[in-house]
C-alpha cells in the first residue's frame, strides 16, 4: 500500500503537472524497502507473492519515476535482481505460470522487465530463461505462439528471440573489450574506446547465429496475428482482453503495429550491438522507418503507445533523417504527457 501511495503520488503530480511531494513519498518508499527487506529475511514470507509483488513494484517504480531522493543506491536492477532470486526460489517463471492467477500475472510482469532490462545496457543481468517464460499446456501450441501478447505488445515468440539477441548483445560486449585491450587501449578513454569498437568485427560463429536470428525475426513478424491469446481459454482462465469488446484499449490493427515495431527495434539492436552496423546502414535506418510506420498505425494517447518506448527509443537513437528524428521526438513527448519519464526527449541520445 505504501509503495501504491508513492506512484499515485508522484504520477498525479507528473499529470498536473506540480512538483511531486518528494518528502511524502521518500516516507512511502523507506518503508516499503523496510518491509520488503523484513519479509525478504524471514522464510516464510520471502517467497509470497506480496513480496515479490513488492519487489516487481519497486523496480518498475524506478524505471518509470527515477527519483533521486529515495533509495539511496538501490537500482531497478537491485529490485528486478531481488524478484529473481524469489521467482527461481518458487521453482521458476515456468513453474509459477499456471498456479494461480496472482502468480500468473507476476511471473509475467517479471518476465517483460527481465528481458527488456537485458536489452538495455552494457552490464545487466542474464534473463533467467534463455527461452520460453512459460509453456503451453492447452495444445494450441504455434497458433497462441504467434499470437500477439495484450500484456507484451508482441508474440511470445518474440520473446524468446528478443532473449537470445540480448545474450549475443553481452557476448560481443565482452569481445569489444577484449579486442580494446588487446590494441592497448586504455578502456577509460571513451573516444579511444568507441574508436576500437567501431573497428570491431563479430566472429563468424556470432555472425552466423545473428544471421540465424535475423531470419526468425522475419518469419515470425510475418505470422503474426492481431488476436491476443487470452480472448479465448487459458490454463488459469484469465480472460482480460476479448478483440472486439466494448473494453478494447486497442485493435487488431494497433496489436500488430506493435508487434511489428518490437521485432524492428530488434532487428536494431541485432545489427548496431551485434553484427556491428554503423547508424547510417541502409538496414539499420530501414528499420528505423519500418517503426516509424508502424507507430503511425498507433493511436496518439492510447493505450498502446505507452507499450512502445522500447522500440520508439530505438528508432529515436539511430534515427538520421530529420523527418524520422522529428517524428520520434514528437511521439516520447505524447507518452511523456501520460507522467511516464523513464525516457526524456531532453536527454541528448547517444
Amino acid at each position: 500500500m505504501n509503495l501504491l501511495l508513492a506512484y499515485s503520488a508522484s504520477h498525479r503530480a507528473r499529470l498536473l503537472e506540480h512538483p511531486e511531494p518528494t518528502e511524502r513519498i521518500g516516507r512511502f518508499l523507506d518503508e516499503t524497502v523496510r518491509s520488503l527487506h523484513s519479509s525478504l529475511d524471514n522464510p516464510e514470507d520471502a517467497k509470497s507473492d506480496s513480496t515479490l509483488a513488492t519487489a516487481i513494484m519497486l523496480s518498475s517504480y524506478q524505471i518509470i519515476s527515477p527519483n533521486p531522493f529515495s533509495m539511496s543506491g538501490l537500482t531497478w536492477q537491485t529490485h528486478l535482481s531481488a524478484a529473481r532470486k524469489i521467482i527461481l526460489a518458487r521453482g521458476g517463471a515456468q513453474g509459477m505460470h499456471s498456479r494461480d492467477k496472482v502468480s500468473y500475472f507476476l511471473v509475467r510482469w517479471f518476465a517483460y522487465l527481465d528481458l527488456l532490462g537485458s536489452l538495455s545496457g552494457r552490464d545487466t543481468e542474464e534473463p533467467i530463461f534463455s527461452g520460453k517464460y512459460w509453456t503451453n499446456d492447452d495444445g494450441e501450441g504455434e497458433a497462441e505462439e504467434y499470437a500477439v501478447d495484450c500484456f507484451f505488445g508482441f508474440t511470445s515468440r518474440c520473446v524468446s528471440i528478443l532473449a537470445k539477441i540480448g545474450e549475443l548483445a553481452r557476448r560481443c560486449e565482452q569481445e569489444k573489450r577484449e579486442y580494446a585491450e588487446s590494441l592497448g587501449l586504455a578502456l577509460t578513454n571513451q573516444a579511444m574506446r568507441d574508436q576500437s569498437y567501431d573497428q570491431w568485427t563479430p566472429t563468424p560463429a556470432i555472425f552466423q547465429a545473428a544471421i540465424i536470428l535475423q531470419r526468425e525475426l522475419e518469419d515470425a513478424r510475418g505470422k503474426a496475428v492481431g488476436n491476443c491469446s487470452h480472448s479465448h481459454h487459458h490454463p488459469v482462465g484469465l480472460q482480460h482482453y476479448r478483440p472486439g469488446s466494448p473494453s478494447d484499449d486497442f485493435d487488431t490493427e494497433e496489436l500488430l503495429a506493435m508487434n511489428d515495431s518490437f521485432h524492428w527495434a530488434a532487428l536494431i539492436h541485432l545489427y548496431r550491438r551485434v553484427l556491428n552496423y554503423h547508424t547510417q546502414h541502409p538496414r539499420v535506418q530501414q528499420s528505423v522507418a519500418q517503426i516509424v510506420r508502424s507507430m503511425g498505425k498507433v493511436r496518439p494517447g492510447g493505450t498502446a503507445e505507452n507499450c512502445l518506448l522500447f522500440p520508439l527509443f530505438s528508432a529515436g537513437c539511430e534515427a538520421v533523417e530529420g523527418g524520422h528524428r522529428e517524428y520520434t521526438l514528437k511521439r516520447m513527448i505524447e507518452v511523456e504527457k501520460s507522467g511516464l519519464v523513464q525516457v526524456c526527449f531532453s536527454i541528448p541520445w547517444s
